[in-house]
């Protein structure tokens, strides 16, 4: 019965996310007005990019046994710089675009070096770097919005390929799911990760250098947001410090372990990341297209997570 149950679980880890979301479509085309239309399936793509995206990096670290509870303000703190670099300094985009994914990288890396370094609990350390990252970001700003227009990244964020049908999200989303799938997959860094998560100190007494590794997972998480964040700030036209980024870590993280990766670390589900993420979002859409109080829509997406949560782990171990 055990080997039963433990079988069960692999396979709901596997594809239940997609299943899902499956069903979750398939609902909506039958009780949802309007939603059979190309254009509301590329509106879901576009809400859920920054879901994805950060969400790829929160599946390396999970996978590792870590949490990063700070992407959001990091996004908030990379998405200014960005925003004042190109309006205020009017530098040229290319050279704002690093400087905001290496701004992204080094809050993640400082996230890992202490928590590598000091052996001190991720929750706690990125607890307090999302404090540090969102007052960073206040103080880029003066804690006032930075609005554009018109600008080379606005029509990056909004370009559309096959006269404005498929949007440049689905793109990078594509790509971005494809690199993570190969990383984690294909290479040793990725055999890493999850050996890490699977035992840390067996990891470390067969050679892993855990602590180069720690850096760069949450490196790589922190980049993920900004890179999250540079198609934002262009399609919103604006970096605010202070609504950046809410609640993006929770949507990420929901993301990840509706996806099928157990919170325990040890494996990792790219492809059911980005299920998780489109699903996260899809019942928010569903909740607005029937005229349902948003506040339902909190409570469905808490449930479903406590739902994943539970059919996902390994209960033949009770």
């Amino acid at each position: 019965m055990k080997k039963i149950e433990t079988y069960d679980a692999s396979l709901i880890q596997k594809y239940g996310a997609f299943a899902f979301l499956i069903v979750m479509l398939s609902g909506n085309c039958v009780f949802t007005n309007n939603f059979m239309r190309i254009s509301t399936l590329w509106l879901l793509i576009v809400q859920s990019f920054p879901i994805i995206i950060v969400g790829l990096g929160m599946t390396l670290v999970i996978a590792s046994g870590g949490i990063d509870i700070s992407v959001g303000a990091v996004m908030a703190f990379s998405g200014t710089v960005l925003a004042h670099l190109m309006v205020n300094l009017k530098l040229p985009l290319w050279i704002c675009i690093i400087v905001c994914l290496l701004s992204a990288a080094a809050l993640g890396a400082v996230n890992g070096f202490i928590i590598a370094k000091f052996r001190i609990q991720p929750i706690v350390v990125t607890l307090v770097m999302m404090l540090v990252a969102r007052g960073l970001a206040q103080l880029v700003t003066s804690g006032r919005p930075v609005p554009f227009s018109y600008m080379p990244l606005n029509k990056i964020a909004n370009f559309r390929f096959w006269q404005r049908g498929l949007p440049i999200q689905f793109i990078l989303a594509l790509v971005m799911i494809l690199l993570f799938a190969f990383i984690l997959k294909r290479t040793v860094f990725g055999k890493q990760v999850q050996g890490m998560g699977d035992n840390f100190n067996a990891s470390g007494l067969i050679g892993i250098n855990t602590f180069a590794v720690t850096v760069i997972i949450y490196a790589i998480c922190a980049t993920t947001a900004g890179l999250a964040t540079i198609i934002e700030v262009g399609r919103e036209s604006q970096a605010e410090a202070a609504r950046m980024g809410i609640y993006m870590e929770l949507n990420a993280i929901a993301a990840v372990a509706v996806g099928g990766t157990p919170l325990t670390g040890g494996r990792a589900r790219i492809w059911g990341t980005a299920c998780g993420a489109l699903i996260m979002q899809l019942v928010g859409m569903t909740v607005n297209m029937n005229g349902i109080l948003s506040s339902w829509g909190m409570v469905a997406k808490a449930v479903i997570l406590i739902l994943a949560v539970y059919l996902g782990s390994d209960r033949s171990k009770a």
